[in-house]
């Protein structure tokens, strides 16, 4: 088995991921700055920035919410409450669990499950409903006949606007925050351990045949999601920055200032 083969989806799913945080973290400040630029005042630009990014945060804290009652873990805080912000950060803690009453693995399940249940939602709304996968094809044809007859399509998909919101809001708000990665490690640590003896005891066919079977499918498929909601960002990054540099002139004041990472 070719060792490329094996790595070569962990590469792919890294180099979107960089630009795909980058782009989030620019789309989510910069999204503040228009509701500052639109309002003039903080906790309006705060109820601004939140209600674009409803979908994503609901479907984030109510499946959090659910899952952590399924498993019969208590909740350390309940509030729907909005609190003024100074920056455009998703504060993901409306549904916060009493992690010193409950376990490790009880908590990445509930921390993983928000991340899992958004990345289906992402997919299948990308791939069932709008077919941007056909879209990414046609841009990779670099065919400008081609690429117009898939635009076209897009526009004539039901609902189309309706659906592209969702998919933008739900897909910006999913990457895991630092609290809901809290017990991923130690996930990471059991399967390297499962890998590392099937090693020993000789089972190593086995492992590579996992690997380049349904572990590659699997990355090559997330890449794809990835990949599908990097080109939305980027459409997204366009008209921020258009709309903004428009306020500013019309408002005749800056944002806030940014700290991209």
């Amino acid at each position: 088995m070719d060792i490329t083969s094996l790595i070569g989806p962990w590469l792919s799913l890294l180099l979107v991921l960089g630009p795909l945080f980058v782009a989030e973290r620019w789309i989510h400040q910069h999204s503040y700055g228009v509701g500052y630029l639109l309002t003039g005042d903080k906790g309006a630009a705060t109820g601004f920035y939140y209600l674009v990014f409803f979908p994503g945060v609901f479907l984030h804290e109510f499946t959090q919410y659910l899952v952590a009652g399924i498993l019969n873990v208590p909740l350390k805080k309940l509030e729907p409450r909005l609190q003024e912000q100074d920056s455009g950060t998703l504060r993901y803690d409306f549904v916060t669990i009493d992690t010193k009453k409950t376990d490790t693995l009880k908590a990445s399940i509930i921390g993983g499950v928000p991340f899992i249940l958004a990345g289906f939602l992402v997919y299948y709304i990308s791939t069932a409903i709008l077919d941007l996968h056909i879209l990414l094809e046609a841009l990779g044809t670099y065919d400008l006949p081609t690429i117009t007859s898939a635009l076209q399509a897009q526009f004539n998909t039901p609902d189309f606007w309706f659906w592209l919101y969702i998919l933008f809001a739900i897909s910006n708000g999913m990457i895991p925050t630092k609290e809901d990665r809290a017990g991923w490690g130690l996930i990471v640590v059991v399967i390297g351990v499962i890998s590392i003896a099937f090693l020993v005891i000789g089972l190593d066919d086995v492992l590579v045949e996992t690997l380049d079977g349904p572990v590659r499918e699997g990355l090559q498929t997330v890449t794809t999601i990835l990949s599908i909601i990097l080109v939305l960002d980027f459409t997204a990054i366009l008209i921020l920055g258009i709309t903004e540099d428009t306020l500013e002139r019309m408002r005749g004041f800056k944002t806030v200032s940014y700290t991209h990472l």
